[in-house]
């Protein structure tokens, strides 16, 4: 074996260029340690973490594993964004839930020690100095809450007007959305075409300052392509409108509310509905979240709408919420979503456009297995 690193260096990345890392889940061992006893980091991770053939990488991180060791990750993926992993350009985060362990909790309770970093104890020369990153998508996976202060971890390690796509599907509090707003206030978002966002309510008074900061962020935007965004009220939807009709071509609109807050959704209206169909042309992949009103005229309106326009994907959410926007006390989602998450053959006889039949093709073979639902012997009544 060689010991010299000048030499095994090139012959590795000799072959990660020859065989490039998909690397779908990145997570090296060696930041992964106890407390007080850092070391160096493996020289084959190492040669991996700073390869220029890393394009795009999918990290699970959280501070600790439940044995309670730290776990540096995280960090380093800051110094591969910075530019020690010069082409990284894509980068997915996923929040990962611990287990429980006496480890873990005095882990927890012990000050974090400094990390002197990925490249602490590396005298080759030829490895890249770190410098700002140049990522064009980021993600954070959907886990936990995203904090303002990852959002200042990143300016400072990646120029955020070359960022394309932000996607936090984490649940982000007020101030996130206020640094956002600010950040394209001061256009350091130029170039962003695709967007994704979740914001948690609690309030009334916390919904209407969510509403300004997003009509703030949405206005100060370049034309998105892209907008995934939950929780967005009744100003930031006709910002919307008005900024980004002619340019969007995808569009998904949830809104929720915390469980603990006592609002009523913002669900969008026929009028709405009409509106996105009339002033946002390009649309071709939409996900609506639609209250459910017992099939009146304004609900089928609204089906009859989003069912005129030329799209390649449409998504309906049904929601069963009362006017107050809780849901009622007879309503069983499970229910509903056993009976319509199965394969269905639906019938219909061109000369009788008003009788459908739903047959399932796989009912046999379900009732032989004994997974029987409610009423399966009337269908109609399911129904």
């Amino acid at each position: 074996m060689c010991r010299s690193r000048s030499v095994v260096y090139p012959v590795r990345a000799s072959a990660i260029r020859q065989y490039p890392p998909p690397c779908p889940w990145f997570c090296i061992r060696s930041p992964i340690r106890p407390h007080n006893k850092e070391g160096d980091i493996d020289p084959d991770e190492l040669t991996l973490a700073t390869s220029p053939f890393l394009y795009s990488i999918d990290v699970p991180y959280a501070t600790f594993n439940t044995t309670g060791h730290i776990n540096r990750n995280e960090e380093a993926v800051w110094q591969m964004v910075a530019g020690i992993a010069s082409n990284l350009r894509l980068v997915r985060l996923h929040g990962i839930r611990l287990g429980n362990s006496l480890e873990l909790r005095r882990a927890m309770q012990q000050p974090l020690p400094l990390w002197e970093g990925i490249l602490r104890a590396s005298n080759e020369e030829s490895l890249p100095v770190a410098r700002l990153g140049r990522l064009s998508k980021l993600t954070f996976g959907s886990a936990g809450i995203l904090i303002a202060n990852k959002l200042a971890q990143l300016g400072e390690c990646t120029r955020f007007s070359e960022l394309c796509t932000l996607e936090l599907k984490s649940r982000i509090l007020p101030e996130v959305l206020h640094t956002l707003a600010q950040m394209a206030d001061g256009n350091m978002l130029a170039n962003l075409r695709d967007i994704s966002l979740s914001v948690t309510s609690y309030d009334d008074e916390d919904q209407r300052y969510l509403d300004e900061l997003a009509v703030r962020m949405v206005t100060a935007l370049q034309p998105l392509g892209t907008l995934s965004k939950r929780d967005i009220f009744s100003q930031a939807f006709t910002a919307l409108l008005q900024t980004h009709s002619v340019a969007l071509r995808r569009l998904e609109f949830l809104p929720t509310r915390h469980p603990d807050a006592e609002l009523p959704f913002y669900s969008l209206s026929v009028d709405h509905v009409q509106k996105l169909s009339s002033q946002c042309p390009s649309i071709t992949d939409l996900r609506l979240l639609i209250p459910r009103t017992k099939g009146d005229a304004h609900e089928v309106q609204i089906y009859l709408s989003n069912g005129s326009r030329s799209l390649q994907r449409l998504q309906i959410d049904i929601a069963n919420v009362q006017s107050s926007g809780t849901r009622p006390k007879t309503f069983n989602v499970l229910n509903v979503l056993r009976w319509i998450g199965r394969s269905w053959i639906c019938i219909r006889n061109p000369g009788d456009v008003d009788n459908t039949v739903a047959q399932e093709p796989e009912k046999a073979e379900r009732m032989e297995a004994g997974e029987y639902l409610p009423k399966d012997q009337d269908e109609k009544s399911a129904w």
